[in-house]
């Protein structure tokens, strides 16, 4: 059993004083002697039943815990004693980020008797912290904020790289004097650039880590390769309309007679060139993450959107 505190068991009479943070928490100061021989070393968390009175010889206060240990000099230390749990000290404000109101309110406590954790009830969410002190106390925090945080809408200009658009192929034969065929094609494109853009960011706030959304995909763009016996294309990261191209020999080539250098592209998805013009001006998503917040427990979750050109 913890034992009290007594003129007996300390060596020297200790003094009631009050924690600095709150004037309702005691603190019990005694200064050892180091060179006595009765100094015993005693731990953080050391734990006593109460203050005795040397006077009346009552107990007074409750249980007291070796907080703090002070070297005043070679021989003299300072032991402060507290008695746990303190009392809570609340403080309120308005978050600068998200203008939501938050309370927080801290003692010190035993670390053994604090339990981190985040409970959602009745549309607030409670965050249980503790921030070790030393091995004896530690502070136990209690954060208090709505669960359901306004969401907000940022907007800023950055450079962007827009992709290249391949609506199709088109092309013509030119057959010389002497049979032989000559095959000219024409891609009907718009080639890929580079310059600033809007951006949108729509932020908000959850008590789960978000999945990515089904409508953020980006440009999923393809390739369209194709080395034939008359023509080629060699394109990379396209959005792209599906379409069909052919080159065909005469058959009165002296060389080849008929033959089919034939092209098959399937349309880019879901996005395709002309699903990509139809969308211009419009807020198109290409990103999304969610992260941990500042205050635990909380996600902040950033979908990311570029206004096509």
């Amino acid at each position: 059993m913890p034992q009290p505190f007594s003129s007996q068991n300390l060596a020297g009479v200790p003094q009631i004083t009050h924690d600095p943070i709150s004037v309702l928490d005691l603190l019990v100061v005694e200064v050892i002697d180091t060179s006595s021989p009765d100094y015993q070393e005693i731990d953080y968390g050391t734990t006593y039943g109460g203050y005795v009175d040397p006077a009346s010889g009552a107990t007074l206060y409750s249980e007291f815990v070796l907080v703090d240990i002070q070297s005043i000099d070679h021989q003299y230390k300072k032991r402060i004693y507290q008695s746990l749990p303190g009392s809570w000290v609340t403080e309120s404000g308005v978050d600068t980020e998200t203008e939501a109101v938050i309370t927080q309110k801290k003692r010190k406590n035993i670390p053994a008797n604090i339990t981190p954790s985040v409970v959602v009830s009745g549309g607030f969410a409670n965050v249980t912290g503790r921030t070790d002190i030393n091995v004896g106390v530690a502070w136990e925090t209690k954060t208090v904020i709505s669960a359901t945080i306004n969401s907000r809408t940022e907007y800023e200009t950055a450079e962007f790289n827009f992709p290249t658009l391949v609506f199709g192929i088109s092309g013509s034969v030119i057959t010389a004097l002497d049979g032989q065929d000559l095959f000219y094609q024409n891609i009907n494109q718009r080639p890929a650039f580079r310059r600033p853009a809007n951006y949108k960011t729509v932020i908000t706030y959850s008590t789960t880590a978000q999945s990515v959304p089904s409508e953020v995909v980006g440009f999923k763009t393809n390739s369209l390769i194709h080395q034939g016996a008359f023509w080629s294309i060699n394109l990379s990261d396209v959005l792209n309309d599906g379409f069909f191209f052919q080159c065909t020999t005469g058959s009165n080539n002296p060389a080849w007679g008929v033959v089919y250098d034939p092209y098959t592209a399937a349309a880019s998805s879901p996005l395709t060139a002309s699903g990509y013009v139809a969308l211009i001006g419009t807020w198109y998503p290409i990103g999304f993450k969610s992260t941990p917040w500042k205050i635990a427990g909380f996600y902040r979750n950033e979908e990311v959107y570029i206004q096509l050109q």
